[in-house]
């Protein structure tokens, strides 16, 4: 079965055709099918039946993010929707974190159960929250709005301000507020004005409070999109009649407004569908909302109180053959000229439902195959995969991850063999992060055998010596690989910056370090049947990502290995795989650099080490080469090329340069035993012969 897969720019392409209302009556089905009766029967959640299948989504704590996993399946025929899909986010827990929102979409076939598309859904998860924003200023009967505010600066403002721009010609103030007025802000003020020259855009951040009273208290339309866990300013300053939506809060303990806002939006009384509603707290879902809504929860909002998207559309949908919203002409949508700040006002919270993503992926899949648009993968190698990613413009880590992960999934059928492989683990030092584990060639070896030691990246804050499966053979394939090349492959695991060990430079080195030694001074317990004579004096360390920093401050910080130390003669060479060889803040990896190296990330980066190597007495150095990607995450390269020189300087001699073809950043160590991309590697134990 062929794979589709749809990038950030194949998603755009094809969403730019859907105009405003396509999209309102698109998310008006899904609520609809959310809120019709016979759904709602014997039920207090949404979570499984024969039509509707939405489990309370799964969340996972990561040391830099919350990453969401959220499955759904939709199958009705009034109105007529089937699909099912498994939705992948990450939010930052940094509010500064300007990467934004990675987020993937699965679409599965329904007759297969495979995964028929992968989507780039940032576009996509920011595009059906702002339609069903739009929908619910269209239900309660906004009609000629003039002023509209923003909080927050990230992909959903984004598509809230080109949606709510399109669809209400008569808004002539957008204002913007953010935390901070940083890069993302500006980028966001720089192309809404570009896009909609006919709007005054103001940007503020939080900290301009005069300007923000002023916006709000103007505005007709309040969009909150922030995580914030406290209110982004008074019930006061809302004027009566006003529309909040509330899309950025997805657990209890976050809010955005005031609880007295929240209660002015509660009505005593059932709607009247002929007059514009000026009082009302709508959901999305009922359910969902009464257990993440934190401005609901602290406003203490029983169930009754609200009213779902959904039910709204049924009820102005009576006598009408299409689930379209319409508002009586009998409502002008203009407010009184008294403007008062305590009066009634509506409200949409949405904490968003798995089957927004279903049917909102599931039509651009559908419109991307008419349109023949994206890649369609038929089972090709899996390097063709990886460069299918660079292709579409898929090459920063954080969205590479994924789908590189996908291409090299056919290694997995591989885990029976791996386990036919000689492994032993032993204990180096005192945690349980002071583990490595050695692989054995699976040919008997005549003479003395190589010691390669593999030392992972994670940017400084994940990794482990086996992954968790299904990709649980990583990284035990590259013991399989160096095994067959005739090597001893060590992998250690060691401390990482991430909690529970919040380990700071050079803790890392110091480890790898250890893990050495240890080897050096085990010997015996090294020998098999197989390698009956390891060769601890010809060791090679070889280091991927942060990995090959870390490696880099063992050989070039005397603080770390002393000049005189013994085991400096143990090592042979020392291979560094693209490498975090000083801080560039456009790398995107900054924060994380700074949590490892602390107050020392300029003066001790790698860089900076072999810089002032020679004034510390390092002048007998072991063999170096470096390599890196084809397809590098962006800057790597760059990072590369000052360390290079500085080193060629140092050791007066040219590195050796090995570019993996066909690669990115992360699938290099993933390729290896998978018979495919694998020439790099070669190269390099080739490299590593000539210098035994």
């Amino acid at each position: 079965m062929s794979l589709l897969v749809l990038s950030a720019a194949n998603v755009r392409e094809v969403v730019s055709s859907f105009d405003t209302d396509f999209l309102q009556d698109l998310m008006g089905r899904v609520f609809v099918a959310i809120s019709q009766p016979e759904e709602k029967e014997g039920k207090s959640s949404i979570e499984e039946g024969p039509d509707i299948q939405t489990p309370h989504r799964t969340t996972i704590n990561m040391p830099y993010h919350t990453t969401l996993l959220m499955p759904a399946r939709i199958s009705c025929s009034q109105p007529p929707l089937e699909g099912t899909s498994v939705k992948v986010v990450s939010v930052p827990r940094k509010h500064d974190d300007v990467r934004g929102l990675p987020a993937t979409t699965f679409v599965l076939n329904d007759d297969t159960g495979a995964v028929e598309a992968v989507v780039n859904a940032r576009e996509l998860t920011a595009l059906r929250n702002a339609a069903g924003s739009l929908l619910s200023s269209t239900l309660v009967g906004i009609r000629n709005p003039e002023h509209i505010v923003m909080f927050g600066a990230g992909k959903q403002v984004e598509s809230h301000i080109n949606v709510f721009l399109r669809h209400y010609r008569g808004i002539s103030s957008c204002t913007i507020i953010n935390r901070t007025l940083n890069e993302r802000a500006l980028d966001l003020f720089r192309s809404a004005t570009a896009a909609f020259p006919r709007v005054t855009f103001h940007l503020h951040s939080q900290l301009d409070k005069d300007s923000i009273e002023n916006a709000v208290k103007a505005a007709e339309i309040i969009i909150c999109a922030t995580s914030s866990t406290s209110p982004l300013f008074p019930s006061s300053w809302v004027r009566s009649g006003a529309h909040v939506i509330l899309i950025g809060s997805y657990k209890p303990t976050m809010q955005e407004v005031e609880e007295t806002l929240v209660k002015r939006a509660i009505s005593a009384t059932e709607p009247d569908m002929g007059q514009r509603i000026t009082q009302m707290l709508l959901v999305d879902s009922r359910a969902a909302c009464m257990q993440e809504a934190g401005d609901l929860i602290k406003a203490e909002v029983d169930s009754a109180s609200v009213h779902e998207i959904g039910e709204l559309i049924l009820l102005k949908s009576v006598g009408h053959s299409q689930l379209k919203p319409e508002v009586s002409q009998a409502s002008s949508g203009e407010e009184d000229p008294t403007i008062s700040f305590t009066g009634p006002v509506t409200m949409f919270k949405s904490v968003g439902v798995g089957l927004q993503d279903v049917v909102m992926a599931k039509e651009v899949v559908s419109h991307a195959k008419a349109l023949g648009t994206g890649s369609l993968i038929e089972r090709p190698p899996i390097m063709d995969a990886v460069a299918r990613l660079n292709d579409q413009g898929i090459v920063n880590i954080p969205e590479v991850l994924e789908p590189t992960g996908l291409a090299f999934k056919e290694i997995i059928g591989k885990r029976n063999d791996l386990q036919d492989i000689k492994k032993e683990t032993f204990q180096y030092g005192a945690t349980d992060r002071h583990k490595l584990d050695v692989y054995y060639p699976r040919k008997p070896q005549t003479g003395k055998t190589p010691i390669v030691f593999w030392i992972y990246g994670g940017g400084f804050v994940t990794g482990e010596r086996v992954l968790p499966a299904p990709f649980d053979v990583t990284y035990g394939n590259v013991g399989a690989f160096l095994g067959d090349q005739g090597f001893i492959t060590v992998i250690p695991d060691y401390r990482l910056a991430s909690e529970p060990y919040s380990a700071q430079y050079p803790k890392a080195a110091e480890d790898i370090r250890d893990a050495v030694a240890w080897i050096v001074a085990h010997t015996q317990e090294l020998t098999s049947t197989t390698t009956p004579s390891p060769d601890t004096n010809s060791l090679f360390l070889m280091g991927h990502s942060a990995g090959a920093s870390h490696l880099g401050t063992l050989i070039l910080e005397p603080e770390v290995l002393p000049v005189d130390s013994p085991l400096r003669s143990h090592i042979k060479g020392v291979i560094l795989l693209a490498g975090m060889y000083y801080n560039d803040p456009s790398t995107g990896f900054e924060s994380l650099m700074a949590l490892y190296y602390g107050d020392k990330l300029d003066s001790h980066s790698v860089l900076a080490l072999v810089r002032s190597a020679k004034s510390k007495g390092l002048t007998a150095l072991p063999k170096f080469c470096l390599g890196e990607a084809e397809f590098e995450a962006p800057r790597f390269s760059e990072l590369r090329k000052p360390f290079q020189a500085e080193l060629n300087a140092l050791v007066q001699t040219p590195i050796p340069f090995y570019v993996a073809k066909g690669h990115n950043h992360i699938s290099m160590p993933h390729g290896l035993w998978s018979g495919q991309g694998e020439d790099w590697a070669l190269e390099i134990t080739k490299w590593i012969r000539e210098n035994l």
